[in-house]
Order: C-alpha cells, then sequence, then structure tokens
C-alpha cells in the first residue's frame, strides 16, 4: 500500500498558470459527461446495491452530476466583494473514506472540488456498498491522467489497516465520513478533516406550523429509507399540538408505500441487511418497554426479508436507546414537552451535534429563549 501511493503522479501538482486549469476543467467537464450519459445505469446499480429507492437513487446521481458540472466553472466565477483564492500545497495527496450510509453526492461533491485544484485523490469505497464508487472510476478512467482518480476496497481485518495508511501517510490529508469514535481521536492528530453526519430536528411550538412540521419529517426521516446518517432524527412537539401532531404524521407514514426500490411507486425500500432491520427492532423493542407507545408500525414488514414497516413512537423519553444512539431505518421517535427549558433539556444531548428548526411565529418568546439558549445550528420557521 504504501508503496502504491509513493507511485500516486506528483508531476501535475506542481504545474502552474491558465494552461493547466483549463485542462483540469476540461477533466472536470468529462467526468460530468460521463456521469450525465449514465445516469439510469449509476442509478439503478446505487438501488440493487444498497437498497435505495430508485428515485432517490436517481435524485442522488443526478446531483453528482450538477456539483461536477459546477465544479468544471469554478475557474470563471468572478469575485464579488470578496476573493477566494485556492493556495495548493504541492505534493499532496486527498484521500477519502466515507461510510456506506454517507451521502454519495456529498462526497463526490468534495472530491469534484480537490480535483480541480489539482490534487490526485485516493477514495477507499466503503465495504458495504463499493460498487457505486467503482464503477464511476471506471466509466471515468479513460478520460482522466493514470493515477489521478483511484479507488481501492478492503474487507474484514484489512479494513483498520487501510484506514491507518490513509490516516498517518505522510503527504497524504484524508477526509473521514462518518467513522467510528476510536479512529476519530486518531484522525485528529494528524492533518486529516473529519465530516460527521449530524442529526437535524425540528422543535414544533403549540403556535407553530403543523403542516411544515409533517414535511420535513416525512421527506426527510424516509429519504433513503431513513438510512442516511445525516437525516432528520427526532422530532420535539410541544404538548397542545402533540397528539394531533403524532395522528398527522401517523397517517402520512402508514400511506408511504413500502416495496420493491427499483418500483418508482414505492417511498421505502428494504433495509441494508439483516444487521440493521435486527438493531432497528431492538430499537423499538427497548423504547417500548421502557414506557413508549407504537402508534403505527414496529415490526417487520408482510413481504419479509429486510423490510420493516414504517413507525411512529410516541412517549419517548431520553432513557431510551433512541434518543442516543444512531437510528438507522424508518423510525420517528416524537418527544412531547411542556415548556422552552424541556426543549431545551432534551436538546442537552441530541444538540450537540445537531442542527434544530424551532417552529414557532417570530413573537413566541419561549421559542426565542430556545433559541438563544442551544449550542448549535438553529433554525427558525412558522
Amino acid at each position: 500500500m504504501m508503496h502504491w501511493l509513493q507511485l500516486m503522479p506528483q508531476k501535475p501538482l506542481n504545474r502552474r498558470g491558465p494552461r493547466w486549469r483549463r485542462e483540469r476543467r476540461a477533466y472536470l467537464s468529462r467526468f460530468y459527461q460521463v456521469t450525465r450519459d449514465n445516469v439510469t445505469k449509476l442509478a439503478e446499480l446505487l438501488t440493487q446495491e444498497s437498497g435505495m429507492p430508485i428515485e432517490s437513487a436517481y435524485s442522488t446521481i443526478c446531483t453528482v452530476r450538477k456539483r461536477f458540472s459546477l465544479a468544471s466553472e469554478l475557474h470563471s466565477l468572478p469575485p464579488r466583494g470578496i476573493q477566494t483564492e485556492i493556495a495548493p500545497r504541492h505534493g499532496r495527496i486527498a484521500g477519502f473514506l466515507p461510510s456506506w450510509n454517507f451521502p454519495h453526492e456529498i462526497v463526490l461533491q468534495r472530491i469534484a472540488e480537490t480535483l480541480f485544484a489539482g490534487y490526485p485523490v485516493v477514495l477507499k469505497a466503503p465495504s458495504e456498498t463499493p460498487l457505486t464508487y467503482l464503477s464511476i472510476a471506471k466509466l471515468v478512467d479513460p478520460y482522466l491522467p493514470k493515477g489521478v482518480f483511484n479507488v481501492i476496497t478492503s474487507t474484514g481485518e484489512n479494513e483498520a489497516a487501510v484506514k491507518e495508511v490513509m490516516y498517518h501517510t505522510e503527504g497524504m490529508c484524508s477526509f473521514a465520513y462518518c467513522d467510528s469514535a476510536s479512529f476519530s481521536k486518531e484522525v485528529c492528530r494528524n492533518d486529516n478533516v473529519l465530516e460527521y453526519g449530524f442529526y437535524s430536528f425540528p422543535a414544533l411550538f403549540n403556535d407553530g406550523n403543523i403542516k411544515e412540521a409533517l414535511s420535513c419529517c416525512v421527506s426527510c426521516m424516509l429519504d433513503y429509507s431513513g438510512q442516511l446518517c445525516n437525516k432528520m432524527g427526532h422530532v420535539l412537539v410541544q404538548e397542545g399540538v402533540y397528539d394531533r401532531f403524532v395522528s398527522l404524521l401517523a397517517n402520512d407514514m402508514k400511506s408511504s408505500k413500502v416495496g420493491d426500490p427499483m418500483n418508482g411507486d414505492n417511498r421505502i425500500g428494504c433495509l441494508y441487511n439483516s444487521e440493521v432491520v435486527s438493531n432497528f427492532l431492538s430499537l423499538v423493542e427497548d423504547a417500548v418497554s421502557k414506557g413508549a407507545k407504537i402508534i403505527c408500525g414496529g415490526k417487520r414488514h408482510a413481504l419479509g426479508g429486510t423490510f420493516v414497516e414504517p413507525t411512529v413512537l410516541a412517549d419517548v423519553n431520553p432513557s431510551m436507546r433512541v434518543y442516543s444512539e444512531e437510528i438507522i431505518g424508518p423510525l420517528v421517535p416524537v418527544y412531547k414537552f411542556k415548556t422552552a427549558d424541556d426543549a431545551i433539556e432534551l436538546c442537552r444531548y441530541l444538540g450537540k451535534n445537531s442542527a434544530v428548526m424551532i417552529l414557532a411565529p417570530s413573537n413566541n418568546e419561549a421559542a426565542e429563549k430556545m433559541e438563544k439558549s442551544l449550542q448549535c445550528t438553529v433554525l427558525r420557521g412558522t
């Protein structure tokens, strides 16, 4: 592995000037053209290997295509007020280590920006879902300089060794996406970048817009069948509208069609594997044992396999595992709060790595108090 990394092309990194920028733009334009011409093929492959519903997969690949197009135009953007400049550190290699449920479009956007800056890229594909990345690499290989865009795979006992090399090799800056906590501590000691998925969640007050909250929940929590690591993971609702909201949410969840992810009419496909299903059911069982109520779903789907029913849990509290663990699957825990202080307390753990959308009118003093008290990203809605 070390020997292979040392063979990465260094000459392009030392080139400067308008001509080299034009060449890089031409390479990215070809990247864009290849993804544009193979959108359907790549979307179907993404669905087949991960279970992502085909409409979501198609949207993902289209977003990848657009972001490579934007990256190829970066050189021509005129400065307006503030001028930015890319200052390459020559002789560097960029490594990318995404998890299987981190959005492909974000990873590939970063790769596009890196290639435009003139750096070779090594992408360590997730062992669970490597085929889409490998297919993209195969498609663009004839149009890029040799060794500029590289995809490697590993499984089992080799996984940790490959990560170790990518995190600690001199001259390589690696970008880790949603890696484990133990690896994160090691990564932070070196010249690497962490980009972790985070939960966002709405906090709906009594005078907030219920329709907006429902729209957020259903669209954000069911994308990729609820498996994205940066999805909307929890809902906080004030007691005055709690029962109404839970009922409406359950109706929307029950009306979401479950089935073959290759069928565009289905909103929810299968989960990635049986281990994910077992963890999903375990979270539901734990919550129910500690007082939560299943409003809908909560079990395997009649289709069998790794299909589960979209689930809404009410009367959720911080003692349950759904409060502190990552939720993978179409599961929505709904927390009840009475005052702003109650909501703030619920957010003390949830908000550590989250974005909170507060849904209340601008003159709601309790919502304003909550907004000022949280130490995380806060959005305001109505």
